[in-house]
């Protein structure tokens, strides 16, 4: 599963600034959003999520996010916002229908 240019921008939207805050801010959580409202699971929720964390530590490590704890903490952060709007989107897509 490859995401688009435009999904992989907003991931590194997410980590602009290397701000390893402990808290996941709303212009990080917006820019998770737009990935996974792009996105048609089709039942492969699992490689859609590979295919997430694989682009975040990408991003990271081109942004020079350092490595250690902090970041470490971050990326699995941004990745539970991932999991939570995934299937925040499968729900309401299951409303839908």
């Amino acid at each position: 599963m490859n995401l688009t240019a435009a999904q992989l921008q907003l991931i590194r939207d997410s980590l602009k600034g290397n701000e390893l805050s402990p808290f996941v801010t709303a212009e990080e959580r917006a820019a998770i959003q737009a990935v996974c409202s792009d996105l048609e699971s089709d039942g492969k929720t699992e490689k859609l999520l590979i295919a997430f964390k694989s682009a975040l530590v990408d991003a990271a490590n081109d942004l020079d996010v350092p490595h250690g704890p902090e970041r470490d903490a971050k990326l699995s952060r941004l990745v539970s916002v991932f999991i939570d709007e995934l299937y925040a989107n499968a729900r309401q897509g299951e409303a839908r229908t």
